[in-house]
């Protein structure tokens, strides 16, 4: 990284781009996410501290808050707390300086113990927005409104996943190519970005088939009777040419609502 400079608004600037161009599917809008780990690899322990210093700033028209900790403090507090991700929503969210010295004062120095606003993990409601940055505040918007950037759907393999509030995440899927149609649906070639599929052991972005459905009140029935028939299907069955079920996932919204099932993608055919 060069090097980084010393204004507050200059520095956020350049973090947005290091964030920006870290993240995948970048030119879709509302498909660009950022994979696990994406934050704290760009805001590690120098960025941190650097950015402490633009904080707390003498040359500042507008003096800091009283601040009881330094920068070498402040970059273990954030990752004690596990507040990259937070912290990259503010920079993503261009928040004026005096949000970011609020999240010091509310978030960072206080003691865990007994802070009543740790732990937290992205999403967060408004409710929670308000408590922090207070009721009216422009800041409570503009995170709500980015945060799903920083907030990727992880999937648990082997289980009947539900996402509630799909306006708050982004899905993790890298790459997605039609396969083909089946009942209900369609079915597609997905790549999931690493760390986003628990149970998924390989090195590589899990690639996977998955069946979307469109559902509406009636068909509800029709996906999770075919998911729980696949699922007796394959725990019985040893057969080569019968694929693992990986799961499901539901995602739920103000109708329509739709969801997926995942399925073990072989790519390899017998020579007969």
């Amino acid at each position: 990284m060069s090097e980084l400079p010393e204004d507050y608004e200059d520095l956020r600037d350049e973090l947005y781009d290091h964030l920006y161009r870290k993240l995948e599917r970048k030119d879709a809008n509302a498909e660009r996410f950022a994979a696990q780990g994406t934050a704290k690899e760009v805001l590690h322990s120098y960025v941190l501290r650097h950015l402490f210093s633009a904080l707390t700033s003498p040359d500042r028209p507008k003096r800091p808050p009283p601040f009881t900790i330094n920068q070498a403090h402040f970059s273990e507090l954030i990752n004690e707390h596990e507040l990259h991700d937070f912290l990259a929503v503010l920079i993503f969210a261009s928040c004026n300086i005096d949000a970011v010295w609020t999240f010091v004062q509310k978030l960072v120095q206080p003691n865990k113990e007994e802070n009543t606003l740790l732990p937290v993990r992205l999403p967060v409601e408004k409710e929670y927005l308000q408590r922090v940055f207070g009721s009216g505040n422009p800041t409570v918007n503009k995170f709500y409104d980015a945060q799903a950037c920083f907030a990727t759907l992880v999937i648990k393999k082997g289980e009947k996943n539900v996402l509630k509030k799909p306006h708050l995440h982004r899905l993790p899927w890298l790459e997605e190519k039609m396969l083909g149609e089946g009942n209900f649906g369609t079915v597609r070639m997905v790549r999931i970005a690493k760390g986003h599929f628990l149970g998924w052991n390989g090195p590589q972005p899990a690639e996977i088939a998955r069946k979307d459905y469109e559902l509406n009140k009636d068909a509800e029935e029709n996906f999770e009777n075919e998911a729980n028939m696949m699922a007796r299907i394959l725990q019985r069955s040893k057969h080569n040419n019968i694929l693992a079920s990986l799961g499901t996932l539901k995602i739920e919204s103000n109708p329509p609502f739709s969801a997926c099932s995942c399925h073990e993608l072989r790519r390899t055919c017998n020579n007969t």
